[in-house]
């Protein structure tokens, strides 16, 4: 068994893989040449060891016909590990079968084996653009996850406690391929969760398919999932891929899965155990490479007492758990929202914002929100689609929030500003959140329990907001 090869090199570092000694030591002259670190190995238990530190390795080019395990086996292996090199594969044969199957499983190039010179050339072009292709997708990567480390993720809005630990459990889970599962009410955001999951990933350049198992009959969700064989049943009238397929390489989002039927549930389970299916009215199986986040509004450990949900498959998707506060929990973002809504939906109807009249916050804080964000959204698309000018006042609110708000707020209190009066911009989030809680301090004469109490937030919580923002108790 030959040592592997450590070379300095400034093009990156390339393995090759092959059980042909000559083969490898020509390759390695011609690259090493070229300014590559090359390292060697001639079968899966050396290359897999030298990529072991994936981030060591920036290309592999690969023999598709080695003994024990072949090359495409070793490129499924690839395509699993965290932060893939690309893969160029290489083989003697002319056979285009070989060719097409390699690029399906993500290689990223397929060349003939060169038995002399000649074709060195255009093998170590590929080979830096292969580096090149690696080093891009890896500074995505980081840059992706660095955004998640150090800020909100993004189109998630939120600075209260509650949202923190969200958005922690987001950066501790995104680099795993950990099955994910988050609960909560209806309208909180699992879905914008389950995206920033996908997003601050690895697979973040793959799909990211979305599948709400309420919304499908129960006599197609299997099609749906799994796909269909012309001929499979009444109207299949051609082949259908299904989502677990078209997710392949990427991540597959199930929403409400506590809907699923128990047919459908106990097929979900060898998906996620083996990686692979069949087809409706297939033999063939067909493996896949994908992540898999699931959602619920319900208890599923209360379904799996009533017999209605599996339990080997709730211990599978429950590998990690992200619980989403309801907004009434929450009720210090509700101003964040609020203007973040209110921007995004003025701009759609090309309206200018300019910020809510106190009355109109005051509505919007003390309400109950039983829909949670969603329906702060629509109450916000409501209000501008009403309004004639640049400030949302509490008549312009649904009849049902102007009653609960109407005798709850004193008049003459000035405007609560989105935008900045001197130069039309937007504020920045922070700064109308700031806002209202000075006007709280102040109405309430720097009492910090009544202004907590008309906030609806904890005293605690006004306590942190209040030193973030160096304020005084009198609001000053």
């Amino acid at each position: 068994m030959e040592a592997t090869e450590r070379v300095k090199g400034t093009n990156g570092t390339v393995l090759i893989v092959d059980d042909d000694p000559a083969i490898r030591r020509l390759l390695a002259a011609a690259l090493e040449r070229a300014g590559f670190q090359v390292r060697q190995a001639e079968g899966y238990r050396q290359c897999y060891g030298e990529m072991s530190d994936t981030a060591s390795v920036d290309a592999v080019l690969l023999d598709i016909m080695l003994p024990e395990v072949n090359g495409l086996e070793i490129l499924r292996h690839c395509s699993k590990l965290d932060s893939p090199p690309a893969v160029v594969m290489m083989t003697a044969s002319t056979d285009v079968s070989d060719a097409v199957n390699a690029l399906k499983l993500g290689a990223f190039d397929y060349l003939i084996k060169p038995d002399d010179t000649s074709n060195l050339p255009k093998l170590t072009g590929v080979l830096r653009n292969a580096v090149s292709f690696t080093r891009s997708e890896r500074e995505i990567v980081r840059l992706r996850r660095e955004l998640v480390a150090r800020n909100r993720p993004a189109d998630i809005v939120g600075t209260s406690a509650p949202m923190q630990r969200v958005f922690e459990a987001i950066r501790q889970v995104a680099d795993s391929d950990a099955s994910v599962l988050i609960t909560g009410e209806s309208g909180t955001g699992k879905e914008l969760v389950a995206k920033a999951i996908h997003e601050a990933s690895s697979r973040s350049r793959g799909p990211f398919v979305v599948v709400n198992c309420s919304a499908i009959p129960v006599t197609l969700i299997e099609s749906e999932l799994f796909g269909h064989e012309k001929g499979a049943f009444t109207g299949a009238i051609t082949q259908k891929r299904g989502k677990f397929e078209i997710a392949h390489g990427g991540t597959i989002f199930l929403d409400e899965i506590g809907d699923m039927d128990s047919g459908s549930q106990t097929r979900l389970l060898r998906v996620l155990q083996e990686q692979a299916f069949e087809r409706v009215g297939g033999t063939h199986p067909i493996n896949v490479d994908v992540r898999f986040i699931a959602a619920t509004n319900q208890d599923l450990q209360v379904r799996v007492r009533e017999s209605a949900f599996r339990l080997d498959l709730f211990y599978r998707i429950a590998v990690f758990t992200i619980s989403l506060p309801p907004l009434r929990d929450r009720t210090e973002d509700i101003p964040l929202l609020a203007a973040h809504f209110l921007n995004l939906h003025a701009s759609r109807a090309r309206k200018k914002a300019a910020g809510f009249e106190p009355a109109a916050m005051n509505a919007l804080i003390r309400h109950a929100w039983p829909g949670n964000v969603r329906e702060l959204g629509n109450v916000i698309q409501h209000a501008v689609i009403v309004s004639e000018g640049p400030t949302i006042r509490l008549e312009h609110l649904p009849p049902h929030l102007v009653q609960e708000g109407a005798s709850k707020t004193p008049a003459g209190e000035n405007v609560v500003l989105l935008r900045d009066p001197s130069t039309h911009d937007i504020r920045p989030l922070k700064e109308v959140e700031k806002e209202v809680m000075k006007r709280a301090l102040e109405a309430t004469e720097g009492n910090f329990a009544q202004a907590a109490m008309k906030l609806q937030i904890g005293r605690a919580t006004l306590y942190r907001k209040v030193k973030e923002y160096g304020l005084d108790a009198d609001g000053t």
